[in-house]
């Protein structure tokens, strides 16, 4: 008597269908939680380049004990007031210190007071307190930030106060574009 044949060990074509359908199910579910995760990155990567700019022309005018211009443009001279997306420098004595790239596209930044960029003097103080509002390609009001520059030249971000998703200042009110 010949020994009995053992099955072939696998999936068949329905087991495999019932994954792969599951599996896009799953799939539908999460995309929009990765878009969105994706938006929330690209928003905190151009306010945390912007906050590292702030900080490092305020850093730069107190170590050389000059005063240092961050503003839109690239080269020592600034460009037109609020191009940040075309990128920007520190400068310190028409020389620049630092020069950052174009901001990702369609952010825009906007400097909310009359001057080009803002003036760090040799003691850390800035010429004109006042906020950079960061904005995303649509201007979604869940990806909107504000960092605020007091007259010291100390910076803060604005942050979701209320739990709402949308970043607050101070005042309560949200941080739109």
């Amino acid at each position: 008597m010949s020994p009995r044949p053992t099955p072939a060990a696998g999936l068949t074509v329905a087991e495999l269908l019932a994954v792969l359908a599951i599996a896009a199910v799953l799939f539908s579910v999460a995309a929009p939680s990765l878009t969105t995760l994706a938006t929330r990155s690209r928003a905190d990567t151009t306010v945390e380049q912007m906050v590292g700019a702030v900080r490092f022309a305020r850093h730069i005018a107190v170590s050389r004990g000059l005063s240092a211009v961050l503003c839109p443009g690239q080269g020592p001279a600034c460009g037109p007031r609020n191009s940040w997306e075309a990128g920007a420098n520190v400068a310190v004595n028409g020389t620049v210190a630092l020069a950052l790239p174009p901001l990702p596209a369609g952010y825009q930044v906007t400097w909310n007071r009359r001057a080009a960029g803002l003036t760090f003097r040799p003691d850390g103080s800035i010429t004109q307190a006042g906020s950079l509002f960061v904005c995303s390609p649509d201007a979604d009001p869940l990806q909107a930030r504000r960092i605020v520059i007091n007259n010291q030249g100390r910076l803060y971000q604005e942050r979701d106060r209320d739990g709402d998703g949308h970043f607050d200042g101070v005042d309560r009110r949200e941080v739109d574009c």
